[in-house]
């Protein structure tokens, strides 16, 4: 019968959900009407409050954007799975049974949604999820990320895959007290940031999110946690 390892008890609670909103500088971009834009990126919390406003807004601008005329290879549509109702933040573990003796392996997952507004307008989103597994890796997947037209090409998304990667160090970061209480002397991690790819913007964001993570993990400070690799895999 396989013993429990130290990682199989850091893993067996589901991890802390990060929630914390970042506040985009605004850039000089083509539209003047964005002068006086102010920028959010909120973490849909767990059974949020106003989300029957603001997903049907989102849903809306989100289909008009798919018509022939905007879609290309650089932007692609979206049928908005991402803003289903049921498809918003939360934190779970999936246990696989192993062998017939009962032994387990645990992964807890973290999905999340984020917002993007303009002065509190909802005016695109995210979603991404984030697992550990036994084996030491860590995947961090993008599902789908979109903008209105006129707020493209301003580095929003660019912001988007920072708050990506400074919530997958905060994740890092208690993983690390996890496996320091579970008694592991040190851990060795390899990193893997993929998506399903349709355009040239969304392979685009998914380097992002992967080059972030690099520059975050290179002033990071943990006790027992090291980055053994960063891999970006495009699945087009």
């Amino acid at each position: 019968m396989r013993q429990p390892t130290p990682l199989d008890r850091a893993l067996r609670e589901p991890l802390e959900l990060e929630l914390s909103p970042a506040f985009p500088q605004f850039r000089e971009g083509p539209s003047c009407s964005l002068k006086r834009a102010l920028f959010a990126i909120y973490v849909e919390p767990p059974a949020a409050l106003g989300l029957n406003e603001i997903l049907p807004v989102l849903r809306k601008k989100v289909r008009a954007d798919v018509k022939p005329s905007r879609a290309s290879l650089r932007y692609s549509g979206l049928a908005g799975h991402g803003l289903a109702r049921r498809g918003g933040t939360a934190a779970w573990v999936d246990a696989e049974s192993i062998d017939e003796s009962g032994a387990q392996n645990v992964t807890p997952y973290l999905r999340y949604r984020l917002i993007v507004t303009d002065r509190l307008e909802p005016i695109g989103y995210c979603t991404f999820s984030l697992c550990v597994r036994c084996d030491a890796s860590v995947e961090i997947e993008v599902f789908e990320i979109w903008l209105e037209a006129r707020y493209r090409g301003i580095s929003l998304g660019r912001d988007l895959a920072s708050k990506i990667a400074s919530m997958v160090m905060s994740t890092l970061e208690r993983l690390d007290g996890r496996i320091s209480e579970a008694g592991l002397k040190s851990l060795s991690l390899k990193l893997v940031v993929c998506g399903d790819i349709y355009s040239e913007s969304g392979a685009r964001f998914v380097k992002n999110v992967a080059s972030s993570l690099t520059f975050e993990t290179c002033y990071a400070v943990w006790f027992r946690l090291e980055i053994e690799d960063i891999a970006c895999e495009l699945r087009w």
